[in-house]
């Protein structure tokens, strides 16, 4: 950093986008909150298939943008297969324009809350949007960082690779 005709400049640090398999990592039990306050078991949403996480927040663009990608192929293999879970990060405070945004979207996905971001770091998540998606075993498949058009697609092959083995 250094200061330049009055103005601080700070270096900006590129995040990378990357999609890593973590097969074979087990998670414990847990439970979440959905945005109502209702307990949610993640074995009870396992008992029907695997499970994409996608964390988000109000204030990010490429958040909201991947939910919507994510919405649009939902109904193409394999996320027909999956429930998706977006999981919001927003402060209690915010909860009531969470409520209202999640209010005019019609994505069949199970909304719940994290303001404390315990969840995502459950899933060693450091920054948003990111997304895992975990098999009926409670195993970690894969994560994501980040998201850029497109990202949709490569998730859906990775995804693919593990519901089409499992369907054999």
């Amino acid at each position: 950093m250094r200061l330049k005709h009055g103005i601080l400049t700070i270096p900006i640090v590129l995040l990378c986008l990357s999609i890593h398999a973590e097969a074979g990592v087990k998670t414990s039990p847990f439970t979440f909150k959905t945005l109502d306050n209702e307990i949610v078991h993640i074995d009870s949403l396992l008992q029907k298939g695997p499970v994409l996480f996608t964390f988000w927040a109000l204030w990010c663009k490429p958040c909201k943008e991947e939910m919507h990608a994510i919405n649009r192929v939902r109904d193409q293999h394999p996320f027909d297969k999956i429930t998706v879970v977006s999981v919001n990060l927003d402060t209690p405070r915010s909860m009531a324009r969470v409520k209202s945004y999640v209010s005019t979207l019609d994505f069949p996905f199970v909304f719940c809350k994290d303001p404390s971001q315990d969840l995502l770091r459950r899933f060693t998540g450091v920054g948003i949007p990111y997304t895992v998606f975990i098999t009926e075993n409670r195993e970690i498949e894969l994560k994501h960082s980040g998201y850029v058009p497109g990202d949709e697609k490569t998730l859906q092959k990775e995804i693919s690779r593990y519901v089409d083995k499992e369907e054999k």
